[in-house]
């Protein structure tokens, strides 16, 4: 019998009337990240993916994810809703919310493109060569920096642009619409007035600063201004009104050899990153305040390349490594109750690899139906380990399925002897009637100990799973 799966034995489909749909997925109330509970900080779900760059609307109602050359478009309000896909020839050079979070503008070669969340219908198109596009607050213009270099500020309604800078990396909008910040190859970045197109204040680099994927950013309030430290391992914060100040450095720990993507939420104080280690399996978000100093706490994301803090900093996103996770502080993470209700039904996901399939009861066509299995460890660090590295690949009917997995809160189980268990919940949608069979393989990125045996590369059990053969009527 295999570990992972024998402690399902005892789950029941929980079978509903016929004729009932699900209703909307109902998550536990959001809790803002702060200082005081970064240790509770928690995966919240994964999705098997493929992405190298995540975006929040400004409101925090849609995340962006580019895949490639697709970008996903998820509606914060339905996590379970599928995402509005919008397929582009070439990969883009960047993405780009519009401040009421209606439109998203997309840099491809020679083209912004202006597209409506909604539909994923190309509403606008403007003939910029860009590789950074930033929108004004007031959603007048648009700063772009070329793939030349050069930093220019175009009118959407004129569609006129005017040259500010030569030999720019990237740039930001300071919020009260008056300046623009460039960011320069050596790692410096320069205030330009827009009235008189005049560089007004210069905030020192430390060369090599540039290759991250955001060179500058800026608080909400315009009080602060952050740059890459030298080569991108670590970050800087300098005061916006006193470039010559001292800056606050937030210290990346010796683990990791730079940052990539990397964003702000000033309301609390906080900087996220992808930090990259030597080896992709050791990489991970790190959290900082924006005061300075060493990371506040990290969460483990191998091969992670982005990682974006929503608006109101009650989630953190990250990509990279075939995976997009969300995280959040504990109390925000869901109970057991609450993850069987995610479908009308729940299938034991190897329900044949436990001697024969248990009673799974009733399976009616038309339902939605999730997989669910569980872990457990002898310390909830130990259950972490697991979800921190673990690798997911589902597949239904002999189809690669690529849906969220809801993980539960960790919390001792008498059904594994008190041991921490968490459970994990993969909807696949709605099956129709007949014979079906679902099937579950895990492997982890590097090895991990339960407390009572090694799982992963070069280990007795380098992965786990099974599947399940099962009827809906």
């Amino acid at each position: 019998m295999m570990r992972v799966w024998g402690v399902l034995l005892v789950l029941a489909v929980l079978g509903w009337p016929v004729g009932a749909q699900d209703a909307g997925l109902s998550l536990p109330a959001r809790q803002r990240i702060t200082v005081a509970n970064a240790e509770t900080v928690s995966l919240y779900m994964v999705q098997a993916k493929r992405a190298e760059r995540v975006l929040w609307s400004p409101g925090g109602t849609t995340l962006a994810v580019l895949d490639g050359a697709d970008i996903d478009l998820y509606r914060v309000a339905d996590w379970l809703a599928t995402p509005v896909r919008i397929r582009l020839d070439q990969a883009p050079a960047d993405l780009a919310f519009s401040p009421d979070g209606q439109l998203l503008y997309v840099a491809v070669p020679g083209t912004v493109l202006a597209i409506d969340i909604t539909t994923g219908a190309r509403a606008a198109s403007y003939l910029l060569d860009a590789k950074k596009v930033v929108p004004s607050r007031d959603g007048l213009r648009l700063a772009w920096v070329a793939r030349s270099g050069r930093l220019e500020v175009f009118t959407l309604l004129e569609r006129t642009s005017v040259l500010i800078a030569e030999a720019v990396e990237d740039a930001v909008l300071t919020p009260d619409g008056r300046r623009v910040i460039a960011a320069l190859a050596d790692g410096s970045a320069v205030a330009y007035d827009l009235s008189t197109r005049q560089p007004e204040r210069t905030y020192a680099g430390e060369g090599g600063a540039f290759g991250v994927l955001h060179a500058v950013g800026q608080t909400d309030d315009g009080r602060q201004v952050v740059l890459p430290a030298a080569g991108g391992a670590g970050l800087r914060v300098f005061r916006a009104a006193e470039p010559d100040a001292p800056s606050a450095s937030l210290t990346l720990p010796s683990t990791y050899t730079r940052i990539n993507g990397w964003g702000v939420v000033p309301r609390l104080g906080w900087v996220t990153a992808a930090a990259i280690a030597s080896a992709p399996e050791d990489s991970a978000v790190v959290v900082w305040g924006l005061s300075g100093g060493v990371p506040v706490t990290t969460l483990r994301h191998p091969g992670v390349r982005d990682a974006m803090p929503s608006p109101d900093g009650s989630l953190i996103a990250s990509v990279g490594g075939g995976a997009l996770r969300l995280w959040a502080v504990g109390a925000s993470v869901l109970t057991v109750e609450q993850a069987r209700s995610i479908s009308a039904v729940n299938v034991v996901a190897a329900c044949n690899a436990v001697g024969g399939a248990p009673r799974l009861g009733e399976v009616l066509g038309g339902q939605r139906v999730s997989l669910v299995w569980s872990w457990y460890a002898a310390t909830p660090q130990q259950v972490r380990d697991y979800l921190d590295v673990a690798q997911f690949q589902l597949t239904f009917d002999g189809q690669v399925v690529r849906p969220w997995v809801f993980v539960t809160q960790t919390a001792p189980d008498p059904i594994n002897d008190g041991n921490p268990t968490v459970y994990l919940y993969a909807p696949i949608g709605v099956v129709a009637v007949g014979a079906h069979t679902s099937a579950v393989q895990v492997t982890w990125v590097r090895p991990i100990n339960d407390g009572f045996a090694d799982y992963g590369p070069n280990t007795a059990n380098p992965s786990d799973g099974g599947a399940c053969d099962f009827t809906a009527s």
